[in-house]
């Protein structure tokens, strides 16, 4: 089956309805986090609004899922390719010790 062509933009816009986010959410001051199913807010700077929308672009990309082992799976493809900032650094601290196959088969080329 043919993948349906759409624009980057339409495309990210599904992501992000499908996981419950908005395009506006990259403005707000403040952005929800969580750290081992701990629930907490960061600011948003612009670093990191810059990460959290490359991060998201990969998720479209790769089709890795927002649930813990997709955050690993998208972690461990963004550290292999040299992507160290912030939304990576996020996502491994929990997601990959805890679905340790999965997001080191990501690693690989």
């Amino acid at each position: 089956m043919e993948p349906t062509p759409q624009s980057v933009e339409s495309a990210r816009d599904a992501y992000l309805a499908r996981n419950g986010f908005t395009v506006e959410s990259y403005s707000a001051r403040w952005t929800p986090a969580s750290f081992m199913g701990i629930p907490f807010v960061v600011p948003n700077t612009t670093t990191h609004r810059w990460a959290i929308m490359m991060h998201d672009l990969h998720h479209v990309t790769t089709g890795y899922g927002t649930d813990i082992p997709g955050e690993g799976e998208i972690s461990a493809w963004e550290l292999r390719r040299g992507l160290t900032g912030l939304a990576s650094m996020w996502a491994r601290s929990s997601s990959s010790a805890r679905s340790p196959v999965s997001s080191s088969r990501r690693y690989a080329p």
